[in-house]
Order: C-alpha cells, then sequence, then structure tokens
C-alpha cells in the first residue's frame, strides 16, 4: 500500500519526493506531540495525523486553518473531525472514505 501511495502522489506532483514512513519505531509515534514538533518545524513539510490529535496540534500552534475549504460534498462526521473551534484544519483522506 505504501508503495501505491508514494507512486500515485509522486506521479500527480512531479518534482516532489514522499517519504511514507510505517513503523512501530518511538521516533515515528504519530501520538506523540514532541514528534510533530520536530517534522512540522523541519523535517517534512506535511504530514498526515490522526484527527483524534488535531486539537493538540492546533493548541500548540503547530498547523494553520484553511482560509476557505470547499466543504459542500463532505458528510457530516467528516466536517466535524476536520475542525477545532469552527476552523478547518484537515480535510478526509481516501483512505478514510466512504462510499455513497
Amino acid at each position: 500500500m505504501t508503495a501505491r501511495i508514494k507512486q500515485e502522489f509522486e506521479k500527480a506532483n512531479p518534482g516532489v519526493e514522499l517519504q511514507v514512513t510505517l513503523d512501530d519505531n518511538d521516533s515515528n509515534n504519530f501520538y506523540s506531540l514532541d514528534n510533530y514538533k520536530k517534522w512540522l518545524q523541519g523535517d517534512y513539510d506535511v504530514v498526515e495525523p490522526d484527527t483524534f490529535f488535531l486539537t493538540a496540534l492546533v493548541n500548540a500552534g503547530l498547523i494553520e486553518a484553511w482560509p476557505d475549504p470547499d466543504m459542500a460534498n463532505w458528510p457530516r462526521p467528516d466536517k466535524s473531525a476536520a475542525q477545532v473551534r469552527r476552523r478547518t484544519y484537515a480535510m478526509p483522506h481516501w483512505l478514510c472514505s466512504r462510499s455513497s
């Protein structure tokens, strides 16, 4: 799956090298605020956190809200999960989507 994600992303975004990191190493713990601080302050340009962690990232000042996302086709649970204090900070991912 990671090879497919990398290949499809890089094909759609020439000139961007995607590093997909999926392992149990503590330095890749996606529920560690310290790791997000490290990643977002130099190591990576984009990370894909679980929306469960979204409020902590907002409160730490690590991410910015989208100015005006088009949420017209988003299911209600996706809208709620992507928002903190009525501002949108995330978007549903294709792996998390559901068919209608």
